[in-house]
């Protein structure tokens, strides 16, 4: 059995739940109760787990959740395979769970904020910056610097240029940049590695993501991407009411 690294001035704290394999490096800071799957890397600097940068987050439960008591019912899931790298930073859910599934590789100074989800494959690159609630589709390519807007969702096999801003939802397999970011066409060379290289679907396509015309391999993706943008209209409701909630009670302490 591969044995877990925790260098000697790496800080876990609270309930942290991992599997086999994993390198916790010189300073890093996690922040439980968390699950971790197996061999992941989490480098020098980065923290994991703290809690949901949202105003509505009181004085109190920010000291406390270093203590385990935990007040948001949002938690945080790392899976396998992953690379967390020098200085990234990932909050814990506020009101769902924050997700990192296989194989995604965070650069140095990248953020993810509460509620995110970060299919598997995906690439988020050096100091990007996510919105709560954010989904970031399976080996989609986040370009440097680029910040996306709450409640986005970026398709599948989608490229966003560096230093985009993007404030709309990004179907799968585009190619997308610009401040705001828009979508200038498919994402050729993600695409041809998914085993499509012919494009004449992709007029109708890019207006009508319920055409008849799309590749079979990408079908699966752009039901996911639907599904996504349908639950966030829900996510969006139950946040808000417990948001709400909190104000209140924030309001009544001293």
């Amino acid at each position: 059995m591969k044995e877990n690294f925790v260098h000697p001035t790496a800080l876990l704290i609270g309930e942290v739940k991992m599997g086999i394999g994993n390198y916790f490096g010189p300073g890093c800071l996690i922040v439980g109760p968390i699950t971790i799957g197996n061999n992941n890397f989490f480098g020098a600097q980065c923290v994991v787990g703290t809690p949901p940068e949202d105003d509505v987050i009181s004085v109190k439960e920010h000291i406390s959740s270093f203590s385990g008591e935990i007040i948001s019912p949002g938690s945080i899931s790392i899976g396998d395979n992953n690379v967390i790298r020098e200085f990234v930073s990932i909050n814990r859910g506020e009101t769902s769970t924050t997700e990192i599934f296989n194989d995604v590789f965070l650069m140095a100074y990248s953020h993810i904020a509460h509620d995110c989800k970060i299919q598997s494959k995906a690439k988020i690159t050096n100091a990007v910056q996510l919105g709560g609630y954010t989904t970031i589709g399976y080996a989609a390519n986040i370009g440097l610097s680029s910040t996306l807007h709450q409640w986005t969702v970026v398709g599948a096999f989608t490229m966003i240029g560096m230093n985009s801003t993007v404030t709309r939802n990004i179907p799968p397999g585009s190619l997308a940049f610009g401040t705001p970011a828009k979508v200038k066409g498919p994402n050729i060379f993600s695409l041809e590695k998914l085993g499509i290289d012919n494009y004449d679907f992709w007029d109708e396509y890019i207006v009508d993501l319920d055409c008849k015309t799309i590749p079979s391999k990408l079908v699966s993706h752009v039901e996911f991407f639907k599904k996504e943008e349908e639950d966030k209209i829900e996510l969006q409701s139950f946040s808000r009411r417990w948001r709400n909630d909190q104000s209140t009670k924030n309001s009544f302490e001293v």
